[in-house]
């Protein structure tokens, strides 16, 4: 659990917490494979391929509140 707050399970390498994420997108911006995008009907981030990964956590280090 990141504060408190239990990641939502896709099954994935990049978890995104919903509860969490403010939809800042620094993320998206940091991403350098492009994987990740500010879904507009839920205003946080999502994955659009777990696959082209390159699991370097650039995310999650870039998140202010810990979402990912």
């Amino acid at each position: 659990m990141i504060r408190g707050v239990e990641k939502a399970s896709m099954g994935g390498i990049v978890n995104i917490s919903d509860e969490t994420c403010l939809g800042c997108g620094a993320c998206v911006e940091i991403c350098p494979q492009h994987i990740l995008y500010i879904d507009n009907n839920k205003d946080t981030a999502a994955v659009t391929d777990h696959g082209r990964c390159d699991r370097m956590k650039g995310c999650e280090m870039v998140c202010p509140v810990g979402a990912i």
